[in-house]
């Protein structure tokens, strides 16, 4: 049996095929891939992860500071057109 994913990224859909069941691990590996995806589509070259991190508010694109310890941290790094100052937007989840 397939399971099928349909995913709109911006103005573009796109259908995945998966011909097996995955294990709860592949499938949050392949929403966080499909996150990714959709983050730089609607935040030119942003990249985002997650991770934990006791100081969530250092790091950037390059190297995003996570420490190992501490909240589970999202963590979104872009940077404007034309700018290079690079922005940041962290998210601890408790």
């Amino acid at each position: 049996m397939a399971t099928i994913y349909i995913v709109t990224i911006g103005t573009k859909k796109s259908q995945f095929y998966i011909m097996r069941t995955m294990f709860p691990e592949q499938q949050a590996d392949f929403d966080f891939r499909l996150w990714q995806i959709e983050l730089a589509d609607v935040i030119k070259n942003a990249k985002g992860l997650v991770c934990r991190d006791s100081t969530p508010s250092d790091g950037a694109a390059s190297n995003a500071r996570c420490d190992g310890a501490g909240s589970l941290t999202i963590k979104i790094f872009w940077s404007g057109p034309g700018n290079s100052n690079q922005h940041r937007f962290t998210l601890q989840v408790s």
